[in-house]
């Protein structure tokens, strides 16, 4: 799931689709969420972009508790990064764009800016 999506589960669920929270509900479906998320969630609460309903630090804790796996950055998700085009250009998204399609997982993401690359979105 991109960043957003993460965020939304823990504040603002109503904005999710109908699609997105049968997946995200269903305890069937493994859940992943990119260790760059919580990078890019520090950053903008830090330079006061983004203000968050609870700590950084319940954001970690409720992941991990409902059971969301925190996908690691390997060297081939950022080799990756470097062959993909330049339809999005915020870094954090990219990297979560190549984490896809080099683990072939599909994004739950509004993003309509995902869909210019040759990956699964689910919104």
């Amino acid at each position: 799931m991109d960043t957003q999506i993460l965020l939304w589960i823990f504040g603002e669920s109503d904005k999710l689709t109908a699609t997105a929270t049968d997946i995200i509900k269903n305890k069937e479906n493994d859940l992943f969420v990119s260790k760059v998320s919580f990078w890019e969630v520090a950053i903008k609460v830090n330079i006061g972009k983004l203000k968050l309903p609870f700590s950084f630090e319940e954001l970690v804790r409720e992941t991990l508790s409902n059971d969301i796996e925190m996908l690691d950055i390997e060297m081939n998700h950022i080799n990756k990064n470097v062959h993909i085009p330049l339809y999005h250009r915020d870094p954090f998204d990219r990297l979560i764009i190549s984490q896809a399609m080099v683990e072939e997982l599909p994004i739950i993401s509004s993003d309509a800016q995902f869909s210019n690359y040759n990956i699964t979105i689910i919104w």
